[in-house]
């Protein structure tokens, strides 16, 4: 990647630090250590590589989008369709922030139903009311058996 598509995909955040982020895989570093922007540039590559091969996480901004319409629906809907395309949602960015991590630490990647399920065996409880955590269950889970 040339310095100068570098730089134009550099968001700063910070000036007087040098800290911000790449607009195009949202990897924060700061534009004032060598050592960050390789850093940057080998996760850029990887990130690049994801993209064209298993896929990409969204960006951050497009992930807390979700999260917060998620939960708004969750919350809201009046029917369970909607509190279910709600959790959709949410459940959609959590596997997004999944997909950032296998990407920064090369740990397994899951699909969303393999994600789904690790989430489930560490309990739905709490996070979603019980009508909509079955129809999750039912649409999601490897280890769905019925109602």
């Amino acid at each position: 990647m040339s310095e100068a598509r570098t730089m134009r995909n550099f968001i700063e955040t910070i000036p007087a630090t040098g800290d911000g982020y790449c607009r195009v895989c949202d990897h924060p570093y700061s534009k004032l250590l060598p050592d960050e922007e390789k850093a940057h540039r080998v996760y850029h590559r990887r990130y690049l590589r994801a993209v064209d091969g298993v896929g990409a996480p969204v960006p951050r901004y497009v992930r807390q989008e979700m999260t917060h319409e998620g939960l708004r629906k969750m919350r809201h809907g009046e029917t369970l369709e909607e509190r279910v395309e709600g959790a959709e949602l949410w459940l959609r960015a959590r596997h997004h922030d999944h997909l950032e991590q296998v990407l920064r630490d090369g740990s397994e990647r899951l699909d969303v139903r393999a994600f789904f399920t690790r989430m489930e065996e560490d309990g739905l409880e709490g996070r979603f009311a019980d009508d909509v955590a079955r129809e999750l269950r039912r649409r999601y889970s490897d280890n769905w058996t019925g109602y």
